[in-house]
């Protein structure tokens, strides 16, 4: 007989990173606004599979 164990895993992690730059010249006034957004999605999965074989205990 044999024991099959398996475990699954899975880790998602998202970072969202915003960056605005404001640039404000005087000598006509003109401004200038950039905005940019980044999303980083990773996604890791795992599969674990053991396996465990059983032995009988002998009959006495």
């Amino acid at each position: 007989a044999s024991v099959t164990t398996t475990t699954t895993t899975t880790t998602t992690t998202t970072t969202t990173t915003t960056t605005t730059t404001t640039t404000t010249t005087t000598t006509t006034t003109t401004t200038t606004t950039t905005t940019t957004t980044t999303t980083t999605t990773t996604t890791t999965t795992t599969t674990t599979t053991t396996n465990a074989v059983v032995v009988p205990a002998a009959v006495v």
